[in-house]
């Protein structure tokens, strides 16, 4: 009984110590998200891909293994933290290159911890099962987190080890350590693209003597901005990264199978492992991704521009005399010399010194504006001051009355309006491009059916944009492209800025007539797209900018990188995006744009001042600002017939009228200058009586009489005193005088 007891204990024991066996072998199970999406990450990992608290099975010997090359028990197991920040023993803080000090990488203070593989992964009929998506929140099972073979055990027993920073929170700053270390001292095999593209890349001859790169032989002579990049990002690792360039740029068999793209021949070798980078610039398209391509992050951006016909320059006398009048349109010159003359009309009824009754005599202090006394006489200079307030900006008399003023404000409205408008559209006018008449963007090439030729990389992006638009994307090289324009293959194309610079600097005509040069004929220049045009030095460096031009914005942005092997695209991207983050790369295309600018400056100087329609200002553009002036001046208008109707100022009328007014100031010792003054005024009023019966009569007002002449005042120093005469000065005794009797009033 006794033994049968204890086997009977010997039997439970082994059986309560399986579930004990089993949950120190299997791998932890994926925990549920909670409600808030802070929730997701805790110290002990994301539900996704918790830390493990134990080593798997398969990589049990990791605990030994770590031990024996110093790092302290439990290390990476069980919890979210820096592990490598606080290590110790010397031979830990070798391998994991966390020495404590303030130039350790970044990753030592990274948060992390160790990760079983089969947990971490997506598991897509599970989260199905969860009614899910993969990457949604609805189940652990439809995400998963980054993860990197473990780097401080490289041991064949330990290869499915994994460690993770993202599980904790944390950027994976040690990958771009480790691969940089994988790829240090190693030899990337490369090849440039052939041909010349400056500022990028371009082989000997091209530049002049000093541009031949012998600081290393390896170039063979090419230099440029890609090639010094590669060459910086190569010196970055360490051991430096050895350059090998390949004679050629891509192979037979893949340009056999690419023979449309040397570009995308060069990729494919890239991607069957014959090469290791194509040093160019490569646009990122959907057809090489297609085909298995890997890239570089983005070195910038191609903007595409349409290029057009330019109106051939009209340099003739009469050509010149139009260019001023070139920013307004013919029907709005009319209209600004129609306001104009409606303008001088009120200014003359509401400024002129025609006045009617004594009551207005002294209300324009402005006379001398209106020297000539007839009424056409004012007309015309009212004209004048008009017409020279608009070329000079300002109004040109001195307005004293409400109406007036009113008006002045009016015109001077309408003057802003028409010089600002007719200084913009002049400088537009002189810094445009010579289009031809009519295409203005890629969408009036459209409409006009005009064939387009382009790239034929470049084709397939564009037909997706423009469906409608007739694309000849036969061309592999913007020279013959180019010379297609010119024999009239097609009645547009489509370059990148860095293309459409070459084409202008006369680069493509040069190309061109080197080949006629070495023995082309005529009919083979036809039909291979060369078209050399020469003047009496050499080749027409002005063919293409003389003929054509860019118009419009950019129809096409284009990603441009550079084909690169699985084992370099990492490590090449985050050194790159370093080189760029410092503004290297930056100061490199400056210095190299420098170094070849005559290469890409535009051999035209002609100053572009057709294609003027475009900018053009109709009439109708200035319908509001016509509009603004007229009624202001249809309310001065009112106000000065209201003030003839009521023989009164409109401040009278308005019970603004002071006792300043000259009519009602005391007589003083200059009476008898102010009674001159009056005198003119009056002969002055009476040779225009009939002109202002005329314009009376006009007006619909009632006809007045002439007025009187005034009085002349008696001499205040020899006024009568109680029947006697008494002469005194201020200040004497019988200085307080009687006052002399009241002007006409």
């Amino acid at each position: 009984g006794f033994v049968d007891m204890l086997r009977f204990l010997v039997a439970l024991a082994a059986v309560a110590a399986v579930p004990a066996a089993v949950a120190t072998t299997a791998p932890p199970m994926r925990r549920q998200y909670g409600g808030d999406i802070t929730n997701a990450i805790d110290a002990k990992g994301a539900p996704e891909c918790p830390c493990v608290a134990t080593f798997p099975a398969n990589v049990a010997v990791a605990a030994g293994l770590l031990a024996a090359k110093g790092f302290p028990v439990g290390y990476g197991l069980g919890e979210c933290k820096a592990w490598d920040k606080d290590l110790t023993d010397p031979r830990a803080q070798a391998l994991a290159k966390c020495d404590g000090t303030a130039s350790q990488p970044s990753y030592c203070s990274s948060l992390g911890c160790y990760v079983d593989p089969t947990v971490c992964r997506k598991d897509p009929p599970a989260c199905k099962a969860a009614g899910g998506v993969l990457g949604s929140m609805t189940s652990p099972a439809c995400r998963e987190k980054g993860m990197i073979r473990s780097f401080v055990l490289k041991e064949d027993d330990v290869k499915e080890l994994y460690y993770s920073y993202h599980t904790c929170g944390s950027l994976d700053t040690y990958s771009e350590n480790a691969l940089q270390e994988e790829v240090a001292g190693g030899t990337m095999r490369t090849t440039f693209a052939v041909g010349t593209s400056p500022p990028w890349n371009f082989e000997n001859g091209f530049t002049p003597p000093d541009a031949f790169d012998t600081s290393n032989p390896v170039y063979k002579g090419y230099s440029g901005v890609l090639v010094k990049t590669v060459d910086q990002i190569a010196k970055q690792h360490t051991p430096a990264i050895t350059i090998k360039k390949l004679d050629g740029f891509a192979s037979a068999q893949s340009r056999e199978k690419w023979p449309a793209s040397s570009y995308t021949a060069c990729a494919m070798d890239v991607v069957v492992g014959k090469l290791d980078l194509c040093v160019g610039r490569f646009w990122v398209t959907a057809e090489r991704l297609g085909i298995g391509v890997k890239f570089m992050i983005p070195l910038y951006n191609d903007n595409f521009y349409l290029i057009a016909p330019r109106v051939q320059e009209n340099t003739t006398f009469w050509a010149l005399l139009q260019k001023p009048w070139l920013p307004f349109s013919f029907d709005l010159w009319l209209a600004i010399v129609g306001f104009i003359c409606f303008t001088s009309v009120v200014t003359l009824l509401t400024d002129s010194i025609l006045d009617i009754g004594d009551e207005l005599e002294n209300r324009h202090p402005s006379a001398d504006d209106f020297e000539n006394k007839t009424l056409p006489g004012q007309f015309f200079k009212c004209v004048y001051m008009n017409s020279m307030a608009q070329v000079s900006g300002g109004v040109q008399n001195a307005p004293s009355s409400v109406p007036a003023r009113l008006a002045a404000l009016g015109f001077g409205w309408f003057i802003l309006i028409v010089i600002a408008s007719y200084t913009a559209n002049l400088a537009s006018i002189f810094t445009a491009q010579n289009t031809a008449e009519g295409i203005t963007s890629i969408e009036s090439a459209i409409q006009m059916r005009l064939t387009l030729c382009v790239y034929s990389t470049s084709k397939e992006a564009l037909a997706g944009i423009y469906p409608t638009a007739r694309i000849d994307g036969s061309y592999n090289d913007w020279a013959p492209m180019m010379a297609a324009l010119h024999m009239g293959k097609c009645g547009a194309a489509i370059l990148t800025a860095a293309a459409s610079q070459q084409a202008f600097a006369g680069a493509y005509n040069t190309a061109d007539c080197e080949k006629m040069d070495k023995g082309m004929t005529e009919a083979e220049a036809k039909a291979q797209n060369v078209f050399c045009v020469r003047d009496g030095s050499g080749p027409d460096l002005g063919r293409d900018c003389s003929k054509f031009a860019q118009v419009g914005e950019s129809v096409l942005t284009v990603p441009v990188s550079m084909p690169i092997s699985d084992s370099f695209v990492q490590t090449f991207s985050y050194s790159f995006r370093a080189f760029e983050a410092t503004g290297e790369f930056q100061n490199l295309i400056a210095a190299e744009e420098v170094r070849v600018q005559s290469l890409t400056e535009s051999s035209c100087g002609v100053e572009n001042t057709s294609g003027a329609d475009e900018y053009m200002l109709s009439l109708n553009g200035m319908l509001g600002a016509f509009f603004i002036a007229i009624l202001i001046q249809v309310i001065a208008l009112i106000l000065c017939i209201l003030e003839y109707s009521r023989n009164k100022t409109i401040s009278q009328l308005l019970n603004l009228h002071t006792d300043t007014d000259e009519d009602s100031v005391a007589d003083t010792g200059d009476s008898a200058t102010k009674h001159d003054l009056r005198h003119e005024i009056h002969l002055l009023k009476q040779s225009h009586f009939a002109e202002i019966e005329e314009i009376k009569s006009m007006l619909g007002m009632p006809k007045g009489k002439l007025p009187d002449a005034p009085v002349k005042p008696v001499d205040p120093t020899t006024i009568a005193v109680g029947g006697a005469r008494s002469v005194s000065g201020p200040g004497s005794a019988s200085h307080n005088m009687v006052s002399p009797p009241p002007l006409p009033t």
